[in-house]
């Protein structure tokens, strides 16, 4: 051993062993600790299963499960409460550990020398090392195997007079462990690598119930960028429970408490933090600071349902229940003396920010086919076509199912840039379609299309919310032909007027095997005030002419504020032929203003336009669902006292057109 004319003594009475299994999830964190409230020494999530063990002095491997390691004295584990003094030159070494995978999946794990406590600059002259592998780096452990491993502390020999009398109260070992992807699922080897599950921990030096001096406690370090998940900073003062020596974060995502109202183009998520050992007597504010997601537009964050107050800057935290998030680390920073549910929301993605750069197939212009195989793809032709491509003469073509996950959707064409081409769906389905402008005009997966053919697509899980002229697959479809359309799962269309389930405003096309097969509390709802409604459970609004409506089913739940309310169309305009148009959900029109006006709602049709020289017919159609009707708040369902409401409302115009059902000519109806 060097000589020294000065002895340091560096005092190490706990080293906590926390132990957490982490795995990362893209842009979404669930986080899962273990339930033990000792440092966390086994964690058991999914299907990962590590525990940690250390040999005694009878040469025995034990659990290290919630232990205090002692240096070895003369390679023995000394007896509990051991001084051990330390000088420049000088080596300790902890009881030879090893980490064993009684799981059965691969996993890799990492250790990592972390919560000093006490006097940190110390530990600049303290150099760790690991006898087997190098300190924070993935070590790869296959199931059923086992790894050895002594960690060293050596005090530099540089070590000047500058550290005499500082002392390390504790020191925390922690040990990360994650799924190896070697393993497989049907698809590929990656299918869990980013779960992830997090937690910190650190011995505390306390005086009564009160922490000495302050506590650092870092998580593992998982981001992209090297940073820590999780970083608290625990104050002097703060108050901790009876025989507390060890403070543990545990941060694990949650259910969204119930009474907090998530707005439809916000996602959120609810973190549950709890710091065991703190007393709930604690009025210290303790700093938190976690990564939750770069670039969150609007994001609010809320401490069990109440908003905490915004800062700017992260110098600007200063007071309880303060908090500041970074859009460009990630990183929400705030201050809380007390733990539970914190709740962050923020703006849904829009899928217009994300669109492909290009389609992956090539677009075949000899044939004059555009291939599309993924919600990018489908993106990037909504922004072709909304700059002014409008694929006339050409197909798109899906290749796969599409799932837009819930986030915001730019309809496909607009006013003055329509779709004009053909777009066959191949018998795919697009899933989780999400509009949301209460503003929007031409609201739906297609804008605006004219003078082509949309078939064979499956629209399922929609929430489509817009001003005029909206339905799920279209807003307004105007020329072009729909065949084959399904729209099913969980859906909910709003608006203004001219809405349907499927389509919005003027249809002066065919529209061909449509149907409509949602689950139940799936609905269309326009509330117009004074303003003609038309809304129906597959079209608002039937453009005038010889279109033909036919082999249509529809199970939705229909809603009108105040005319023009149908199971199948608001309005079937002179010219107009239904067949085989079924339904089956239930018809409401809420509360008419004008003596009459509640009576344009019907099982097919809300109102059917009377124009001289012109009939609508409706040959094998059929209604079995309820309908219910309302004038100035007093219901009305009484005055649907002829069966032709099961088809069709009264007249609208006052010409001498004509009424056909099943080729019967209906007058005074």
């Amino acid at each position: 051993m060097k000589k020294s004319t000065t002895k340091r003594s560096l005092l190490v009475s706990v080293l906590a062993l926390v132990m957490c299994v982490t795995m990362l999830v893209g842009t979404t964190f669930a986080w899962f600790t273990d339930s033990a409230s000792t440092s966390v020494s086994r964690i058991e999530a999914g299907r990962l299963n590590v525990s940690l063990q250390m040999k005694d002095n009878d040469d025995k491997w034990v659990s290290a499960e919630g232990k205090t390691l002692q240096f070895l004295v003369e390679g023995k584990i000394p007896a509990e409460g051991t001084q051990i003094l330390w000088e420049p030159g000088c080596t300790y070494e902890l009881p030879k550990l090893r980490i064993v995978n009684e799981g059965n999946l691969a996993l890799k794990y990492k250790v990592v020398i972390s919560g000093i406590q006490g006097d940190a600059e110390l530990n600049k002259v303290i150099e760790w090392t690991m006898d087997s592998d190098v300190l924070g780096t993935d070590v790869p452990l296959a199931v059923g195997q086992s790894k050895e491993f002594t960690i060293k502390g050596h005090m530099l020999d540089e070590a000047s007079n500058h550290y005499q009398g500082m002392t390390i109260d504790g020191i925390s070992i922690t040990v990360y462990a994650k799924q190896d992807t070697v393993e497989s699922d049907s698809k590929d080897n990656w299918y869990d690598k980013d779960a992830v599950y997090a937690t910190a921990g650190a011995s505390v030096k306390v005086d009564g119930n009160k922490v000495v001096n302050e506590v650092v406690m870092v998580s593992h370090e998982e981001q992209e960028n090297g940073g820590a998940i999780a970083k608290v900073t625990v104050p002097a003062g703060a108050a901790v429970n009876e025989d507390t020596t060890n403070l543990e974060l545990k941060i694990t995502e949650t259910n969204t408490p119930a009474h907090i109202t998530i707005p439809a183009t916000s996602n959120h998520k609810t973190l549950e933090v709890k710091m065991e050992g703190l007393s709930a007597d604690n009025t210290e504010l303790i700093k938190v600071e976690m990564f939750v997601g770069k670039r969150l537009d609007n994001f609010t964050m809320l401490h069990n349902g109440n908003e905490m107050n915004k800062k700017t800057y992260s110098g600007a935290v200063s007071e309880d229940q303060d908090y500041f998030y970074s859009y460009s680390n990630g990183m929400v920073t705030f201050l809380t003396s007390t733990f539970s549910p914190f709740t962050c929301l923020y703006n849904k993605a829009n899928w217009s920010g994300s669109t492909a750069a290009d389609y992956a197939t090539p677009v075949d212009e000899t044939n004059k086919v555009v291939t599309i195989a993924s919600a990018e793809e489908l993106a990037l032709l909504a922004k072709q076509v909304n700059a002014g491509t409008s694929y006339k003469g050409y197909t798109v073509k899906l290749a796969n199912d599409i799932d837009l996950g819930s986030r915001l959707w730019t309809p496909i064409g607009k006013s003055g840039k329509a779709f004009q081409g053909v777009f066959d769906g191949n018998g795919k389905t697009i899933s989780n379609l999400l509009i949301n402008n209460s503003n929007l005009c031409d609201a739906g997966l297609f804008g605006l299309t004219t003078n082509g053919e949309i078939k064979n697509v499956t629209v399922k899980n929609a929430s489509v919310k817009g001003y005029l002229d909206v339905g799920v697959v279209a807003g307004t479809p105007y020329t072009s032909k729909y065949t084959n359309i399904t729209v099913c799962g969980d859906v909910y269309v709003n608006g203004y007027a001219y809405v349907g389930g499927v389509f919005g405003k003027n249809a002066y096309a065919n529209l061909t095997d449509i149907t409509v097969d949602v689950n139940e509390g799936s609905y269309v709802r326009a509330r117009s005030d004074a303003y003609r409604t038309y809304v129906g459970g597959v079209v608002g609004f039937m453009g005038e002419g010889n279109q033909i409506v036919s082999t249509v089913k529809s199970n939705i739940d229909v809603f009108g504020s105040t005319c023009d309310v149908g199971g199948i169309t608001g309005i079937a305009h002179y010219g107009n032929q239904f067949i085989n148009c079924v339904c089956t959900g239930n018809v409401t029109l809420e509360n008419a203003g004008d003596a009459g006006d509640h009576l344009e709602i019907g099982g097919i049709a809300g109102v059917w336009h009377d124009e001289t020289g012109q009939k609508v017919t409706f040959t094998g159609c059929s209604f079995t669902g309820k309908l219910s009707t309302a004038l100035n708040g007093v219901d009305k369902t009484a005055d649907l006292n002829d069966g032709y409401y099961q088809i069709t409302g009264r007249k609208y115009g006052s010409g001498t057109g004509t009424l056909l059902i099943d080729d019967v000519a209906v007058t005074n109806h």
